[in-house]
C-alpha cells in the first residue's frame, strides 16, 4: 500500500469474550460430573418424587381455584381492545352483501376497517 495513501487502517481493537470458553478436556469433565449426578440413584429418586409433588400441587390449585381462574379469564378477554368494536353503521347498498358479491364483500369490509384502524 502506497504511504500516500488515502485510505487509512483502522486500529484493531482486542475485546476479551464475555466468558471463558472451556477447553474440550474441561468440556468432558464437566459433562462427565453431570452425567454422574443423573445417574446416582438417591438422586434421581428425590428428583421424580419432588416433581410429583410439584405436580399433585398444581392439580390441588387448580382444582380449588377453577372457577376464579376462569372468572379471571372472562374479565381480561372483555377488557382486551380486541373485542371493543366500534359502532357498525354500514351504507345503504352495502348490507350484507354475501349473494351478491365477495370481492364487494371484502371492498366493503377492507374500507370500514381502514376507518376505524
Amino acid at each position: 500500500m502506497p504511504a500516500n495513501s488515502s485510505i487509512k487502517r483502522s486500529k484493531t481493537v482486542e475485546s476479551k469474550p464475555a466468558f471463558d470458553i472451556p477447553d474440550i478436556r474441561e468440556y468432558f469433565m464437566d459433562l462427565d460430573f453431570v452425567l454422574n449426578v443423573i445417574s446416582h440413584g438417591p438422586t434421581k429418586s428425590f428428583a421424580f418424587r419432588r416433581l410429583k409433588y410439584l405436580q399433585s400441587k398444581f392439580t390441588m390449585y387448580s382444582l380449588l381455584n377453577e372457577s376464579q381462574e376462569l372468572a379471571d379469564m372472562k374479565v381480561r378477554i372483555w377488557t382486551l381492545e380486541f373485542y371493543q368494536f366500534p359502532d357498525f353503521n354500514p351504507p345503504t347498498n352495502s348490507v350484507f352483501l354475501i349473494g351478491i358479491s365477495s370481492d364487494l364483500l371484502i371492498n366493503t369490509a377492507e374500507s370500514w376497517l381502514q376507518r376505524f384502524l
